[in-house]
């Protein structure tokens, strides 16, 4: 292979590495905050059950799972998780 051609394989290489695995940002504002939950926490692990927790012992859980990857869960989303797994919780 030619010089020029190991260069756009590289540079073609370099683009999926930079942005085809990056995290892009999904706008989730409008989203109902079943459906946040859902996405963005079954994006590293499987779902909890939302009884896992009572009320507002979710609120620890979530800041620890955004701490980890802050850029994928914003303070908003963390918020609305949060208050969607408050919500929910059967042991209130």
């Amino acid at each position: 292979m030619n010089k020029i051609g190991i260069l756009v394989v590289i540079l073609f290489l370099m683009n999926i590495a930079i942005y085809g695995c990056g995290q892009n940002k999904i706008d989730t504002t409008k989203m109902p905050p079943k459906d946040v939950f859902e996405m963005k926490c079954a994006h590293c692990h499987a779902l909890p059950a939302t009884t896992t927790y009572k009320g507002e012992d979710w609120i620890p859980l979530v800041n620890r799972m955004q701490s980890k990857n802050p850029l994928w869960i914003d303070d908003g989303e963390a918020k609305k998780i949060q208050g969607y797994l408050i919500s929910v919780s059967t042991q209130k």
